[in-house]
């Protein structure tokens, strides 16, 4: 695996998008938490040019991290504006940009790694199955050969406690993707949606 294993922000003004849709709108952040929610410092090695991307970045903050992390700016998007003009403002590293994480203007693998940190986890319990995987194929298809997939959901106890986070490593080898990383969090509800995601790369050709 060519990983690397050393290593709120307040409610913006916006379009309403629909959480039922894959959007969840929860806009919190803080540094640390791509190390924590995954596990030590999973970033994969030095990546030339923007082929990092942070969807629903909120304020900037992951982005930012990864940037760091990486050695290069990582692009972050929100459906948000009010988000990505605080992004824009106040980090010093990523490229930011207003876009949908489901359809947007970025090439079939275009980045290297995909975070999706509390997006379509957070909201699948209120989505339909058909929508499920309409969504996980829009995310999937951005990441590239031997890429990687990186998805969390939080469970809504102590902010910074590992125990708080659900979340999944995925490779892309070939057609198909494999996982690589599985944490679950103490939710039995997250136990089913890591499940049903798994089952979803299991059996989906690409």
């Amino acid at each position: 695996m060519h990983m690397l294993l050393n290593m709120f922000s307040k409610k913006t003004s916006g379009e309403n998008y629909d959480r039922s849709s894959g959007y969840h709108l929860s806009n919190f952040s803080f540094y640390g938490r791509v190390g924590l929610v995954f596990g030590g410092n999973i970033y994969p090695r030095r990546v030339e040019g923007r082929r990092l991307l942070d969807i629903g970045c909120s304020g900037g903050r992951t982005t930012e991290e990864i940037s760091y992390a990486c050695g290069n700016d990582a692009e972050g998007i929100d459906i948000m504006p009010g988000n990505i003009w605080i992004a824009r403002r106040n980090r010093k590293k990523g490229i930011y940009s207003v876009q949908d994480g489901y359809r947007n203007s970025f090439p079939d693998k275009r980045f290297k790694a995909v975070f999706f940190l509390n997006g379509i986890l957070q909201a699948m319990h209120i989505m339909t199955p058909e929508m499920t995987e309409e969504r996980l194929g829009q995310v999937s298809r951005l990441v590239s050969d031997d890429g990687y997939l990186l998805l969390s959901r939080y469970s809504g106890i102590e902010l910074y406690s590992r125990e708080a986070y659900g979340s999944l490593i995925l490779r892309r080898k070939g057609k198909r993707f494999e996982t690589v990383q599985r944490r679950d969090d103490f939710r039995r509800e997250s136990k089913r949606i890591l499940d049903t995601v798994e089952t979803f790369f299991e059996r989906k050709v690409f």
